[in-house]
């Protein structure tokens, strides 16, 4: 049974038969000494009346007069313990008597009467010849009821009890307010790890007023802290091995298929011409310009797959930062053909120089920007600044477009995701693959007054091992 007991319980058990044993051990030993102690004062008591009443009784049985050793026996029975009073004479006569009729049982006191020496007034040859026996005059035997000292014990044994009770209660309640004091934190790191089984790695145990328990909590803190941050690099780990898994399978699949589309849309780029040239068709005509926009849109669809799918290995040289930005916006701003459409700079006048692959970092830069002509749809204002704190370097792309929806916030960077028609959705997700080469990093923010911002920033190193150094 208890093996299906708390420990609580346990506890409670325990203490309650240590302590009750105890107290009804101390108890049973004091109950015991105050009844003997309390018995011989009684029985001493009830000896030194009979012997006081034989003393008073020598003369009334020298003389035999029995009226006055009535008396006596009457007078003696007004004791509230005394029963009865029995005196008799050498003969074993009774002479007096007297009783009260009173049951239940009772004590014997028993005392002789014996003739008393006159001290120096006796002479020491009456002495010397007086018998022992004939000095006995009679005897006196008193009944003592017990009732009141029954009474007595019982009154003190439930005294007893009623205190017993009392303090084994409260020593219970102490125990039990003590016990619980120790079982709770036991109980809050049971709950804690019912949780952490649960799957809630967010939760930590309580700290407790204890010492040893406080200890014991902070260790199991720190494990959970511990095994979160293990977890949530493992997570990040996995995720990066699927993603450069994918990004594996997807270059595979990328090369295959623009190999296999780059020679038939060689081989139309050169039916096209040879057309050209026999039916004398001009740049001008309608329809060869639409094929020839459709075979370039593809072939540069192709070089974009190509280049993420297997990027080249990055050759770092010494570039300043902010003349690169002013060289990329200089090219869109040739390139533009809306007039409703703007490129305004802020670019800084100090010189950042870091050590990076600048034709990687030009593309992406140049993506950016034509990600946010995109997005302004041929109207609008489209901001590029650069700033740097020293140690980082950052380019900002704000566009006057829709912004980004949030739903499609954490997708934005994601290789083949895009939400326009013509798009490959490559562009963002290059720039991303360029800024952890580099050790930097993008990202954007939706603007209040409509339109997004996209930052590449990339950390401002000028020593990179092979590197060589561009006076761009």
């Amino acid at each position: 049974m208890t093996r299906r007991l708390g420990f609580l319980a346990r506890l409670l058990l325990a203490g309650f038969f240590l302590i009750g044993g105890a107290v009804s051990g101390l108890g049973i030993i004091g109950l015991k000494m105050i009844r003997d102690f309390t018995e011989a004062r009684f029985a001493e008591r009830n000896q030194f009346m009979a012997d006081n009443l034989a003393r008073n009784c020598e003369l009334g049985l020298l003389i035999e007069d029995r009226r006055m050793l009535q008396r006596l026996a009457d007078n003696l029975l007004s004791e509230e313990s005394l029963v009865s009073v029995e005196i008799q004479n050498a003969r074993g006569e009774v002479v007096a008597r007297a009783h009260k009729g009173q049951g239940g049982p009772t004590a014997v006191s028993f005392a002789q009467v014996r003739l008393r020496k006159i001290g120096e007034m006796a002479s020491a040859e009456l002495a010397e010849s007086a018998d022992a026996a004939s000095n006995v005059l009679g005897s006196v035997r008193l009944s003592f009821s017990l009732s009141h000292i029954q009474a007595l014990s019982t009154d003190l044994g439930v005294t007893f009890i009623v205190i017993s009770l009392v303090i084994v209660l409260l020593a219970l309640t102490c125990f039990f307010v003590f016990a619980r004091s120790l079982l709770n934190p036991i109980h809050h790191l049971v709950k804690t790890a019912q949780d952490v089984a649960a799957g809630n790695l967010s939760v930590r145990a309580p700290l407790s007023a204890v010492p040893e328990a406080r200890t014991l909590a902070h260790a199991v803190n720190t494990m959970l802290d511990a095994l979160a941050e293990n977890r949530r690099a493992l997570e990040e780990a996995y995720q990066e091995m699927i993603r450069q898994k994918s990004f594996a399978e997807m270059g595979r699949v990328a090369m295959v298929v623009a190999h296999e589309v780059k020679n038939p849309l060689g081989i139309i780029k050169s039916s096209l011409d040879l057309l050209k040239r026999q039916h004398g068709l001009g740049d001008d005509d309608l329809l060869v310009q639409y094929m020839e926009d459709e075979i370039q849109r593809l072939n540069r669809l192709i070089e974009d797959f190509l280049l993420f799918s297997k990027p080249a290995k990055p050759h770092f040289s010494l570039v300043d930062m902010n003349h690169l930005v002013r060289d990329v916006v200089e090219r869109h701003r040739l390139q533009m053909e809306s007039p409703a459409l703007a490129i305004r700079t802020a670019i800084s006048d100090n010189t950042a120089r870091s050590c990076i692959d600048r034709d990687l970092i030009m593309r992406a830069v140049a993506n950016l920007v034509q990600n946010a002509v995109d997005a302004c749809d041929g109207a609008g204002i489209v901001t590029v600044s650069t700033s740097d704190d020293g140690a980082y370097w950052t380019v900002h792309v704000v566009d006057q477009g829709p912004g980004v929806p949030h739903e499609l916030a954490s997708r934005i960077f994601d290789p083949f995701f895009t939400t326009r028609a013509k798009g490959t959705g490559l562009g963002l997700a290059f720039v991303a693959q360029v800024a952890r080469i580099h050790g930097g990093s993008v990202g954007f923010v939706n603007l209040e007054e409509g339109g997004a911002r996209f930052s590449l920033t990339l950390p401002l190193h000028e020593a990179v091992s092979g590197a060589r150094v561009s006076d761009d």
